[in-house]
């Protein structure tokens, strides 16, 4: 394998960034054979809890988001279609973008006494499939595993994401009887999300070797691109905490359709090419610093020589 790889990670081929072959096989169980805890737990003979134990450090590793991890607990053997994905917007052979795995911090503007209650019964409710998580100050929502938000750029994806989450935050207040939406705050923050470009063409030719591939940042150090195959689906898939939407442009929208439309060469055609021009201009600053240098010596060299050869 060559060098320069460094931050990427296939599976059964470490190359940096950080998953052991057990927390490997754990991931390649959730995503690509999309399994539950339940069933994983049967098949290594293990606890469900010895599986959570490596899911939370699947997390920690920015791998995994919390709404994934949470939403796996009821995860049917069953996974959601190509269809019920989409929900029929688009052909099967067709590219598009789909948000899953959305995650929001809210800090609570007014709380009431049936909130406080509420809290000390527990600090967990579900409200149309989504987690919610009560704090004294503030709650977590974490999307519902089973939802996904589909559009043909992941801008229009992500708008209907909001449209659905605009929906939902009144009934959290009608729920909880507390304030968590009001003009001129801004007290709800996206805190993570996956972008998914699904068939995307390099995502098949790495999924038809079997490959599982995640690339970590340098400057985190956390996960924020991958090749999967979740849900059976072909994705690029961009999932940095804070930077899904602006990796899945750069890297989608950017750069795989201008090599789609332009053709442009490859890093070793154009590290040739330089290289080339490199030994042209050594050649071309020698002649020249010839020129400048032996003009007197060479005119008067001329001068003698011409008599004896011109008639």
């Amino acid at each position: 394998m060559k060098q320069g790889l460094k931050g990427v990670e296939k599976r059964g081929l470490k190359l940096g960034g950080g998953l052991s072959s057990e927390q490997q096989k754990i991931l390649d169980m959730l995503l690509v054979d999309c399994m539950t805890i339940k069933d994983i737990a049967s098949y290594r003979n293990c606890s469900e809890q010895a599986v959570y134990k490596i899911v939370t450090k699947l997390k920690n590793k920015g791998v995994l988001s919390g709404g994934l991890i949470r939403g796996l607990k009821k995860t049917t053997t069953t996974p959601p279609t190509h269809h019920s994905i989409n929900k029929g917007l688009f052909p099967v052979e067709n590219e598009y973008f789909r948000w899953h795995g959305i995650q929001y911090d809210i800090t609570i503007i007014q709380d009431s006494f049936f909130y406080q209650d509420t809290l000390k019964k527990g600090n967990q409710l579900s409200i149309d499939g989504n987690t919610i998580m009560l704090y004294k100050n503030k709650i977590q929502v974490y999307q519902d595993i089973d939802k996904s938000f589909c559009g043909e750029t992941p801008e229009k994806a992500f708008s209907k994401a909001l449209l659905y989450f605009n929906g939902l935050f009144p009934k959290i207040e009608d729920k909880l009887k507390l304030t968590i939406v009001k003009a001129g705050t801004q007290n709800i923050r996206v805190a993570s999300g996956h972008c998914a470009n699904v068939n995307n063409g390099i995502a098949k030719e790495v999924n038809k070797l079997e490959k599982y591939i995640t690339i970590f940042g340098t400057d985190d150090n956390k996960a924020w691109f991958k090749f999967d195959r979740s849900f059976k689906l072909n994705e690029a898939e961009a999932i940095h905490p804070q930077r899904a939407m602006q990796d899945i442009q750069v890297v989608c929208s950017k750069h795989l359709n201008d090599w789609r439309d332009n053709n442009p060469p490859t890093n070793s055609q154009l590290n040739a090419d330089i290289r080339g021009l490199i030994e042209v201009s050594k050649n071309i600053l020698q002649s020249q610093l010839i020129r400048d240098i032996a003009p007197e010596p060479i005119e008067p060299l001329k001068n003698e020589l011409r008599p004896r050869y011109i008639g």
